[in-house]
């Protein structure tokens, strides 16, 4: 059976993260990390809110008990307790006034911070991290770069709860250097 989605980097639910741990432990540059994170938090939200369902929990019901202590509380336990639902809840009671687009980029944003932090503690006083403040600037650098995809999947998860958030595509580009040179022959005539 396949293990739950977890926030915790040492459970094996919670591996689906460790390319982005070992991207920073690397010190890759923010954009490669973030590309990281652009393909690791929607699938991990699928993921979430797929066990949710099989446990009889949408993610449209914890949106829409947000403000009931009770509800979220029970919603809790019947997914029993997973990460994912056990941060929204929290989520909801710290940020009662916030709209539902703002819950839920306030939601998003705590499972990079619990990430985040999961990846400091475990990198910093190695090389080439020697502390704290260093890591944390970084992944500050690499949380702006996401932040137009978290922005984007907290839109449509407020516009339709339902929705299974997914890697953002990136737009055609024109033609690049090497498909033009495939429509020249090699006499340098064009093909097409």
């Amino acid at each position: 059976m396949a293990e739950n989605e977890s926030l915790d980097l040492q459970q094996p639910g919670g591996r689906r993260w460790m390319h982005v741990h070992d991207a920073v432990r690397k010190q890759k540059p923010p954009e490669e990390i973030a590309a990281k994170i652009k393909k690791r938090l929607p699938r991990a939200l699928r993921k979430a809110f797929k066990e949710w369902g099989e446990l009889g929990v949408t993610f449209k019901d914890f949106l829409l008990s947000r403000s009931d202590d009770n509800r979220l509380n029970y919603f809790v336990r019947q997914c029993e307790r997973h990460d994912y639902a056990h941060l929204f809840t929290l989520t909801a009671r710290s940020y009662q006034s916030a709209n539902n687009e703002q819950l839920i980029r306030l939601f998003l944003d705590g499972i990079l911070e619990s990430v985040f932090d999961q990846i400091t503690q475990d990198v910093v006083g190695r090389e080439p991290w020697s502390d704290v403040a260093t890591i944390q600037a970084m992944l500050e650098r690499t949380q702006r770069k996401v932040s137009s995809d978290v922005n984007r999947i907290a839109q449509k998860l407020a516009a339709d709860p339902t929705w299974l958030p997914t890697v953002a595509r990136r737009k055609a580009e024109s033609i690049t250097e090497t498909e033009s040179l495939l429509t020249t022959s090699m006499l340098g005539i064009g093909t097409k």
